[in-house]
């Protein structure tokens, strides 16, 4: 059955007219498919959540601020080199390779034994910072940070500010200080990178959380 013969059901006074802006193909399905192989025994850190639950949640932000397939697929993908032993090459052949390096542009680290999380992050960052305002990187690296900032404003906001810092300090690889270092410093990259009008809420929406969380107002330029 192709899209065009797709007919929904339903009342069709309340149809949908605009078609799509792209048709999902088998690249996605493939690209779900190899995140599921990928992480299938994974959870999100401290919980009991399928990890899987977080790829496609960032998919789907890149879906609905603009995103491409390619980029839709990239994100479904885009913890794999950092986080598992597949390779930059493995994944091209599977995948593509323009996908491929959108995962490694998405990547803090690819070395083994991973360097220490704040050299990782600093890199990263100035990585982010070289990167022209068009490359498809940017969104995806955005919505992951997005989805991971509001899951931990979720997480926390029936909490004092101590409880806070106590999560951070417990649950994730760096604590309280450096998470509030590293979240303040995105939402400056990402505010000078992302130039797409379409793409521009999740950046405040980065903001918003930074501001919930760390309770410290975080201004618009």
């Amino acid at each position: 059955m192709t899209p065009q013969s797709t007919e929904r059901k339903g009342n069709p006074l309340a149809k949908n007219t605009i078609p799509p802006r792209w048709y999902p193909t088998d690249r996605l399905a493939r690209a779900f498919e190899l995140a599921r192989l990928f992480h299938m025994t994974d959870a999100r850190k401290g919980t009991d959540i399928p990890y899987l639950s977080h790829l496609m949640a960032v998919s789907a932000l890149v879906m609905e601020h603009g995103g491409t397939e390619t980029q839709a697929a990239a994100a479904l993908l885009h913890d794999t080199l950092e986080d598992t032993d597949a390779s930059f090459e493995s994944l091209s052949e599977e995948i593509g390779h323009d996908l491929a390096q959108i995962v490694r542009d998405c990547s803090d680290t690819e070395e083994q034994p991973k360097p220490t999380w704040r050299v990782r992050k600093e890199r990263y960052l100035d990585h982010l910072r070289k990167k022209s305002t068009d490359d498809p990187s940017i969104l995806v690296a955005l919505a992951d940070k997005v989805h991971n900032a509001e899951s931990s404003v979720s997480d926390t906001r029936a909490m004092s500010h101590p409880e806070k810092k106590h999560f951070f300090d417990t649950r994730f690889n760096a604590g309280w200080d450096d998470q509030k270092w590293w979240y303040g410093s995105l939402v400056d990259v990402f505010d000078a990178q992302m130039k797409d009008p379409v793409a521009r809420p999740l950046v405040e929406r980065l903001r918003k959380a930074y501001v919930d969380i760390f309770e410290t107002e975080k201004p618009t330029p």
